[in-house]
Order: C-alpha cells, then structure tokens, then sequence
C-alpha cells in the first residue's frame, strides 16, 4: 500500500515537473506573444468575407478572390494595404505589424469594405 502512494506521489510530481517544463519553454521561445498566424479573407460576390476579421500584430492576412472581375485592397487612409488589381483566382497578402483598426475597401468597386482589428 505504501509503495502505491509513493508512486502516486512520483507520478503527480512528474506530470506537474512536465508542465511547468512545456510552460517555461514556452514562454522562453516567444516570450508568452502567441505565434503568427495566416488568416484568409475571401473575395466573392463583390464582398469581402469575413467584414471584419480580428487578429494579433505579426499575424498575416490573405485575400484571395475569386471572382472573376479584378478587385483592390486599398487602405481608407494612410497606405497600410494598398494592392494592385487581384485578379480572379488571385491573392493579396499583408503582415500587420501594429495594432489598430485598419479599414480598407476595394477601389474599383468602393461600396465593397473591410475592416482589420490587429490587437
């Protein structure tokens, strides 16, 4: 019986010792910043999807249209995003280093908006 709660003990020590490990390596290899990631905006109908997308300063975003008309990611102000014509079956890709709210449109087809939220 008491060798049982001995290795009970061990085993609840290891588990613990395990995860402290994984936490501290963690936060050690980025210093507790999630990693970046891609997101993806699609292009369809003449609407971007999603309307407002909500990510992290490092993260990625992709537009990928596929309509068949061309269209822009064009920044509302300033020049964060500003994009050539995508073609149909095309992508846009921007990395965000900052936060703030980053409002765009198409501009050859200004009635289609967006809006970026890098936290």
């Amino acid at each position: 019986m008491r060798s049982k709660i001995i290795l009970l003990i061990l085993g609840i020590l290891l588990i613990g010792g395990g995860i402290y490990l994984l936490a501290t390596s963690y936060n050690l290899s980025n210093n507790g910043a999630p990693s970046p990631q891609t997101n993806n905006i699609t292009i369809q109908d003449f609407a971007f999807s999603p309307l407002t997308l909500t990510i992290h300063a490092g993260d990625t975003v992709v537009w990928t249209n596929q309509d068949a008309m061309g269209h822009t990611v064009t920044s509302d102000s300033g020049g964060e995003l500003n994009s050539s014509t995508i073609p149909g079956g095309g992508t846009y890709s921007h990395t965000f280093a900052a936060a703030g709210t980053y409002s765009y449109h198409c501009s050859i087809h200004p009635s289609m908006k967006g809006t970026i939220i890098v936290q």
